[in-house]
């Protein structure tokens, strides 16, 4: 706007096109005279970007340095809260002399919540603040890869770090009915992650074991006393721990009221034979001793119990250590334990992995969505069902260039870099509509179409090269890593950056050589309808 103000009109306006636009031109000409040598170098051209996909790093989420480093740490079962928390004093002050940390805060205790499943007193959490990015050489990931080894040393209690939002970058879960199997692989899998390259802090969600009192029910017998499984487990239930909260009964104070909790003294709930004495009522008013009904012993179990699809579950955690949820996930299912899985023990994906694996999916339905939005609206514009189709053919051009450069640049194919791809479906588009609609406007003039296709790409070619260049200059500062959010932004700005390149230099190569071939195919179909539709009679 301030060029058209400010700007005179010079005396003598040069029509003429530059060297370029000429070299151009005679391009073209070649092109036009080749036409099956040039389509094929396009198809090949376009298979072989596509075929980069498979060697392109895949992920969900860019990885982003917060300056926040968690980590989780578990002592043996039965530890007091007092040495839960001198635990987490003494990792924080190994971290503090770290010259990357700013300050470090610790939580322990009952109140802390581990994972997806209630903590204990024997649980607690470090969080570390780091100094800014720019004044530190390690990020946060190579920090935790320093530092577990020196506090993996510590004994008595277990260590890893988390990402950002206090979970693992990679969970797995391993499902099955039978319970004592399923912990077998988890743990053959367990050890077999820890010796793969680029993952760190490999672990189960499954806790430590704890003793416990194993009560097995003799159905045969309880069935023909007429005594159930839910009169066994209340007898258990209130003579160890008491009744439920609602059926005690209270003690009122001027204040407040306080439940009366009865229950056998804490020293015999932990002897087998006061157990075993709890008297049962049968199904005709006899009581019988437990120990009439079910065998009582010691034994070992699992301190939480997750579930998924009323099958028992357990988590293959670890954190990312330089290469991309993808390529991890590749490694993981690579393993023996994992391609072998018994009969009963499947896979699920679940946190991030679960997440790629359903927005590669919608990302394949949302780019023929696109695709078809993008025909049909063109479709209503120029009421034509073909020439769309031209307009069309810079699309799987720009896609292709986009993965050239992502695997150029060694970047991963994640949500930033589909969101660039979707947005090329329109920008590389709008260069096809400037070249083809010119050359309709000089056919409709009566202009041949061979010289109708060189008009065209001599003048169009200078206002695509143009709005080309200006998206690419405002995208380059992005792809960079400049500015705000750069790990997120820049692989949509690469993607966006190679997709402008490849469907600008390409389309105006190979569209006027598709148009061609379009227009000849119309006219195929017009003169076959022609032929096939009865001759009008001519009024007298």
């Amino acid at each position: 706007m301030l060029a058209a103000a400010l700007f005179k009109k010079p005396a003598k306006v040069h029509e003429s096109n530059g060297p370029w636009v000429k070299r151009y031109g005679r391009i073209v000409n070649w092109t036009l005279d080749h036409r099956l040598t040039t389509v094929t170098i396009a198809v090949l051209t376009v298979v072989g970007s596509f075929a980069l996909v498979p060697l392109l790093p895949s992920g969900f989420m860019p990885y982003q340095d917060f300056s926040l480093s968690s980590l989780s740490i578990e002592l043996p079962r039965g530890s007091t809260p007092e040495q839960t928390d001198a635990a987490a004093q003494r990792v924080a002050e190994i971290l503090r002399k770290r010259p990357e940390v700013e300050y470090v805060m610790t939580t322990a205790g009952s109140e802390f919540v581990m994972s997806d499943a209630a903590g204990g007193p024997n649980q607690a959490r470090v969080l570390t603040k780091l100094i800014p990015p720019k004044e530190r050489k390690l990020n946060e990931r190579q920090f935790a890869n320093a530092m577990f080894p020196e506090l993996s040393k510590l004994p008595d209690m277990r260590v890893r770090f988390d990402n950002s939002t206090g979970k693992k970058d990679i969970s797995i879960a391993l499902v099955s009915d039978d319970s004592a199997m399923l912990t077998r692989i988890a743990e053959q899998a367990e050890r077999e992650m820890r010796a793969l390259p680029g993952l760190s802090s490999v672990g189960t969600n499954s806790g430590q074991k704890q003793p416990e009192i194993v009560v097995n029910v003799d159905s045969v017998k309880a069935a023909q006393l007429g005594i159930t499984a839910q009169q066994i487990g209340e007898a258990i239930n209130v003579s160890t721990i008491g009744d439920n909260d609602i059926r005690l009964a209270k003690f009122n104070t001027p204040n407040r009221q306080i439940p009366i909790r009865v229950r056998m003294p804490r020293e015999s709930s932990l002897n087998l034979a006061a157990i075993e004495n709890l008297k049962l009522q049968t199904g005709l008013g006899a009581n019988v001793p437990l120990s009439t009904i079910a065998t009582i012993g010691y034994g070992n179990g699992p301190t939480t119990i997750e579930r998924y699809d009323r099958q028992r579950k357990i988590k293959l955690e670890a954190n990312l250590n330089g290469i991309a949820l993808g390529t991890a996930l590749d490694r993981i299912y690579a393993l023996p334990s994992m391609k072998n899985l018994p009969r009963g023990v499947s896979v699920l994906n679940t946190g991030d992995a679960e997440m790629m694996a359903e927005f590669l999916a919608g990302f394949l339905t949302a780019l023929g969505g696109g695709l078809l939005m993008v025909y049909a609206v063109q479709v209503l514009l120029y009421k034509d069902w073909l020439q769309p189709i031209t307009r069309m053919a810079a699309v799987p051009l720009a896609i292709g260039g986009a993965f050239l450069l992502l695997f150029l640049t060694h970047t991963e194919i994640g949500l930033p870099a589909v969101i660039g791809i979707l947005m090329l479906m329109g920008i590389a588009d709008k260069n096809s509509i400037l070249l083809v609609d010119y050359i309709l406007e000089q056919m409709r003039q009566g202009v041949p179409r061979r010289e109708a296709i060189l008009n065209a790409c001599q003048v169009r070619a200078r206002p695509i090269v143009m709005t080309s260049i200006a998206m690419l200059a405002g995208m380059l500062p992005t792809a960079l890593g400049t500015g705000l959010d750069p790990a997120f932004r820049a692989p949509m700005a690469i993607a966006v950056i190679g997709g402008l390149i490849s469907s600008t230099a390409l389309s105006l190569i190979f569209m006027p050589v598709l148009f061609s071939y379009v227009r000849d195919f119309e006219e195929w179909i017009l003169s076959k309808a022609r032929r096939l539709l009865p001759a009008q009679p001519s009024e007298a």
